[in-house]
């Protein structure tokens, strides 16, 4: 059986790109343990946890890389995330392709929740981003 990883090269990029005459790059994996469910869209919060979703999977996940320990947090079944963000308040906000909708979920309750898409139109929202007023901008 093959394992997922993810490689968290964003930290190495990073690394690289503040110095111009850098020969190496650090680069630290981590085994996801639910493997065969296509974990991506990482996102590193203020406190320094890795946080990625499954599309395939329906969850949310984060990585503390200083214990090594993942914690996990099921989305609705069909919710397929394909983008996410981490506010100031440590809430995740998520992209829901095939259901149309933006969810935010809090971390310290558990709770989730669904703002549906305006315009019945618009499909797989994607690319989730702030702008400074801390609004949410995405492509459909």
């Amino acid at each position: 059986m093959k394992a997922n990883a993810i490689a968290f090269l964003t930290v190495s990029v990073l690394l690289f790109a503040s110095s111009a005459h850098a020969d190496t790059a650090d680069i630290r994996e981590w085994l996801v343990p639910w493997p065969k469910k296509s974990p991506g869209h990482v996102y590193v919060d203020g406190g320094g946890r890795i946080w990625f979703i499954s599309e395939k999977g329906d969850y949310a996940a984060n990585l503390s890389p200083e214990t090594n320990e993942f914690h996990r947090y099921d989305l609705p079944k069909g919710t397929a995330a394909t983008s996410l963000l981490i506010d100031a308040n440590q809430v995740l906000w998520f992209a829901s392709s095939k259901r149309k909708y933006i969810g935010s979920l809090n971390p310290a309750t558990g709770r989730i929740s669904e703002i549906p898409l305006p315009d019945k139109k618009a499909k797989d929202p994607f690319a989730l981003i702030f702008d400074d007023f801390g609004d949410i901008w995405f492509t459909t």
